[in-house]
């Protein structure tokens, strides 16, 4: 909307503006001085023309559109279209201040929605991944304690198995050895090499001991076997080590019938003892060969370094 005011004349149309010099150019002449006068009718080039002439006088003259002309009326009311328009559009600035008040705040209203949902949306995402890594640390040490406890079950059932395996040679070697002092009998029964087993034992207990006096222990009814191989092994005795040896043979105790053979052989004052009996004679043989034993038996053991 545009407006001009001059002295005497206010025109206010949507499209044209007219002022006093454009209204003098329509043949209105001065009846008085500070008066207007108006031709009859006065055609507007506007389509709307509304004009509001204040004079001098006070006087007001409505112009209004009549079939594309103008017609002058007096009328007795003063129509001030300034105020009023100035009014209208004090309030249209006001709606339209509104309206961006209210658009501000709408975009800002979606603005800190968005960015509330978005930082949801992160401390969401941050509390998911934290209580994720949590969940996972819990079940990859309890699968790390599972596999703990399998390795210790696994070693418990391999050091039980091998406990039993070791049990059952040892068994078996027991065995083997209790049917070796089963036979050790018939060796004593066996005329032809009792008396040189005899013979070779007690020699091997004059040397252990290089004593002048020992005492001989033997089987009540190996008394004579053994008074025997003394004398015979007295003299290689003495062409051995250059010294003299007496022999006692202790009467008064036997060695228990239910050996299968042999002698103990004492030093002078009974502190010092070799036992040479067939069965700590085998089980000697058995301890020094055992590594042998277990070999010709179960195979040699790969992780085994040295064999004593």
């Amino acid at each position: 909307m545009k407006e001009l005011r001059s002295d005497s004349v206010l025109l206010v149309s949507p499209f044209y503006l007219i002022h006093r010099e454009t209204l003098s150019n329509a043949r209105w002449g001065k009846k008085k001085e500070n008066s207007l006068s108006f031709p009859r009718r006065l055609f507007c080039t506007s389509k709307r023309l509304i004009m509001s002439i204040n004079s001098n006088k006070r006087s007001n003259v409505l112009i209004h559109e009549e079939n594309g002309h103008v017609e002058n009326h007096c009328v007795g009311i003063k129509i001030n279209f300034y105020s009023v328009f100035k009014d209208a559009s004090f309030f249209l600035q006001i709606k339209h201040m509104m309206a961006f008040i209210e658009q501000e705040a709408n975009e800002k209203a979606e603005e800190i929605d968005a960015k509330a949902e978005e930082e949801f949306n992160i401390e969401k995402g941050r509390l998911v991944q934290t209580q994720r890594l949590k969940i996972m640390e819990y079940y990859e040490k309890k699968e790390k304690q599972i596999e703990q406890q399998k390795k210790i079950q696994m070693s418990n059932l391999m050091n039980q198995a091998r406990l039993k395996v070791l049990k059952a040679r040892d068994d078996m070697i027991s065995e083997m050895l209790n049917e070796a002092r089963q036979r050790l009998a018939n060796v004593a029964k066996d005329a032809g090499r009792y008396p040189a087993l005899l013979d070779g034992l007690i020699l091997q207990g004059f040397y252990q001991l290089l004593e002048t006096k020992v005492t001989i222990r033997c089987r009540k009814q190996d008394f004579q076997l053994v008074q025997a191989a003394i004398q015979r092994n007295i003299p290689i005795y003495k062409a051995a080590v250059k010294n003299t040896l007496e022999v006692r043979i202790d009467q008064d105790n036997f060695l228990s019938p239910d050996i299968s053979g042999g002698i103990e052989i004492y030093n002078g004052d009974g502190k010092i003892k070799v036992s040479n009996t067939l069965e700590s004679r085998l089980d000697l043989m058995a301890q020094q060969m055992m590594p042998e034993i277990r070999v010709a038996l179960f195979g040699a053991n790969p992780n085994r370094k040295f064999m004593d």
